[in-house]
C-alpha cells in the first residue's frame, strides 16, 4: 500500500510518477493530507527504478 513517501518520484528521471490527495479510509485518525503515488503509463519507460525505491512494495510492474 503506498504511503504517499515521495521516494518513488525522487528517483524517477521520466517524471511518471504524480502524488494525488486522497481521503484516508480510516474513521478514528483524522489527517489533512492523505497522498498516494500513480504511475503515468506514457512517460513510463519501465525503467524499474521506482519499484526498487518503494519501501511498502507498493508498485508492481506489469507488461504492456
Amino acid at each position: 500500500m503506498c504511503i504517499g513517501c515521495d521516494q518513488c518520484t525522487i528517483v524517477c528521471d521520466d517524471d511518471a510518477i504524480e502524488l494525488y490527495d486522497t481521503p484516508l479510509a480510516s474513521p478514528i485518525m483524522e489527517i489533512d493530507v492523505n497522498r498516494k503515488a500513480r504511475v503515468l503509463r506514457e512517460p513510463c519507460t519501465g525503467c524499474k527504478l521506482c519499484v526498487l525505491a518503494c519501501p511498502t512494495d507498493a508498485i508492481i510492474m506489469i507488461d504492456r
